[in-house]
Formats: C-alpha cells, structure tokens, sequence
C-alpha cells in the first residue's frame, strides 16, 4: 500500500486568526448572494446579447429576448422631428457665476484724509 500526504493540519482548534476568513465567508455568503444575483440579473437586462441558436440562454433574465436576429433584417430606430421638438431641453447658463475680486460691488475704496 503507498500513502500520499495531501495536506497537514495541526492537533487541537485552530487560532482564530487563522479561519478567520473563512468564517466571515460562511456568514456574509448567505446574505449576499441574493443581492449579487439581483444585480447580475440588471446587468443582463441592460446589456445587448444575442444568443444563437442551438445554445441555451441559462442566465437569462425574465422579458429579455436574447434571440439571434440576423443583422440584415434589423431596421435602424428612426424619429420624427416633433418628437425632437417635443422634448424639453435645458438652457445651460454660461458666466452666470462671478469670478472673485472682478465685480465692482466686492472693492472698497479707501480714502485718504490729511
């Protein structure tokens, strides 16, 4: 019979510095993964994925159609200019901000009396 030693462990309970990793692991691992899997599923759902066929779609994500589409039957988005002209847009403001020490209003003159 021939015996391979694969791994030592020490006699009697580890050190506390020693498992320590690996006790918050077993803690957090329960909380967090629910979290992790709600926001792999966002980023599924945002992301432009299309799978072919003959491959299955195991990550997918509920209302996702990630069916292969052939790029020679897409049609490009198009708008109308109403609604472009539709859409409100903000007027950015330039200078509105006074630069220190260059507006009248913030120098005092000083007077000089004899």
């Amino acid at each position: 019979m021939i015996l391979r030693v694969e791994d030592h462990q020490k006699e009697g309970q580890a050190n506390f510095d020693e498992v320590e990793n690996e006790i918050n692991e077993k803690l957090a691992t329960p909380r967090f993964q629910p979290k992790i899997r709600e926001y792999l599923t966002q980023l599924r759902k945002e992301a432009f994925l299309e799978i072919k066929e003959g491959y299955v779609d195991t990550g997918a994500a509920a209302g996702k159609d990630t069916k292969w589409v052939d790029p020679a039957q897409l049609k490009p988005e198009t708008v109308t200019k109403e609604e472009v002209a539709s859409k409100k847009h903000k007027k950015k403001l330039l200078w509105a901000v006074p630069i220190p020490g260059t507006g009248k209003s913030g120098k005092q003159e000083v007077s000089s009396s004899k």
